[in-house]
């Protein structure tokens, strides 16, 4: 909304918004920053990880975390690879405040007779 003075000058403007959130979306987004704060690391609810119960060494205790298999996130290994490649062009470089992305490329996968097949 505009106000004008009685030359037509423009004399204030007032600007209202529409909430982005309604009462419901924002009780989900309380109740679910609640539920990742008590999230660790590794991806298991604190008060399971950190209980004695749970320790290696306590085998009466019920349950306890044994390793899963490593996966590679290949994502990481190519902003790896950026940050080296950078470094080794710039032996002198200083590379803080640097942020190294990479993104998702669709390659064509190789069909039966292409020259994979040989």
């Amino acid at each position: 909304m505009h106000e004008y003075d009685e030359q037509g000058n423009l004399l204030r403007t007032v600007a209202t918004s529409s909430p982005e959130f309604d009462s419901q979306e924002r009780r989900l987004l309380i109740v679910g920053s609640r539920v990742l704060a008590k999230i660790g690391p590794h991806g298991h609810f604190m008060d399971e990880a950190t209980d004695p119960r749970a320790a290696a060494s306590n085998y009466f205790g019920g349950y306890g975390y044994v390793p899963n298999e490593p996966i590679f996130d290949h994502a990481e290994i190519a902003v790896r690879a950026a940050e080296k490649a950078w470094r080794d062009q710039n032996p002198e470089g200083d590379p803080t405040g640097m942020i190294f992305t990479v993104r998702r490329q669709n390659f064509a996968v190789p069909t039966e007779g292409s020259i994979l097949s040989g």
